[in-house]
């Protein structure tokens, strides 16, 4: 039964990477660097039942295709770049393939946000945030984008990401 899940996780994400003009590869892929170049944007946020779903791409801004794995790190900040609450957690319900991205071309990462007024404020201690930090996986370099989102400024999860 696992063998088969699994088997249809890997058809499903091909599927997906060919639609979006990715290529998703195996361990033994061709493509032997990590994208040194990549800008990092937001997509369309969409909400549902007490979350916001929020896109982070990936760019290829480099002349040479290359190969993107794993998690960013993600945190919501204040004007001062200071983080707010707890960074995002890795949410591992979905495979973490490796993505060949040839140049200008994106995947994303999704971003869910519990939205903060599902916590008593004495709990939450709420706040609105200026910037969104985003370091792509296995990079150090933060991205920080403009991003107005009311938040919990206690330790309280609030933040999950997906892979790439």
């Amino acid at each position: 039964m696992k063998t088969r899940l699994a088997a249809l996780a890997v058809t499903v994400l091909t599927a997906l990477a060919l639609v979006f003009g990715l290529s998703v590869s195996s361990a033994s892929a061709t493509v032997n660097n990590s994208c040194s170049s990549l800008g990092v944007s937001l997509g369309r946020a969409n909400g549902a039942a007490g979350s916001l779903y929020v896109p982070i791409r990936f760019t290829n801004t480099s002349g040479h295709t290359c190969r993107i794995f794993g998690f960013p790190g993600v945190s919501l900040t204040r004007a001062n770049h200071t983080q707010i609450g707890l960074s995002a957690a890795r949410d591992y319900s979905v495979a973490e393939p490796h993505v060949t991205l040839a140049p200008g071309h994106y995947v994303s990462a999704i971003l869910r946000i519990v939205n903060a007024g599902n916590y008593p404020p004495s709990v939450c201690a709420p706040v609105t945030s200026s910037f969104l930090r985003v370091i792509a996986p296995d990079k150090t370099l933060s991205h920080f984008l403009p991003f107005h989102k009311g938040t919990c400024s206690k330790p309280i999860r609030t933040l999950f990401i997906r892979p790439v």
